[in-house]
């Protein structure tokens, strides 16, 4: 399993991205099934989708959206009470990093499914100790 993080989504999808080339061939990879099956969290779904929100069309959005939600290749991971309770306790811990809320989430998805890598640009995986493909 490999973890996909708000940046790596972004990166795919948006063309003028500094990622997009990096991002596609690890989309690739992934789809290969190099990395085993992608997951992702709504709270990452939110991010992207309010960070596209402003640099692409409704329409595109929404297929964007579409794609990513029905796809048989990503497991989105719903953040409930009890998970959302431990990614804020995580965030309360780190309080000398500038990890955001979403990140914590993700590191406690990340551990409670045992997953070791993480599809992303953001370094704060690498600092947990995550191994990071970008």
């Amino acid at each position: 399993m490999i973890f996909v993080d708000t940046g790596a989504f972004f990166a795919s999808k948006v063309s003028n991205d500094i990622n997009h080339s990096s991002a596609l061939l690890i989309e690739g990879q992934i789809q290969e099934g190099r990395y085993g099956k992608m997951i992702t969290t709504n709270y990452i779904l939110d991010e992207l989708f309010t960070l596209l929100r402003g640099r692409v069309v409704h329409n595109e959005l929404t297929q964007i959206g579409e794609s990513i939600r029905n796809s048989p290749n990503i497991r989105i991971i719903w953040i409930q009470e009890a998970l959302e309770a431990k990614g804020w306790e995580f965030f309360k811990q780190h309080q000398d990093k500038t990890f955001s809320f979403t990140d914590c989430m993700s590191f406690v998805v990340m551990q409670t499914l045992n997953i070791t890598i993480a599809f992303t640009y953001d370094s704060h995986f690498e600092q947990v100790g995550f191994q990071i493909i970008q």
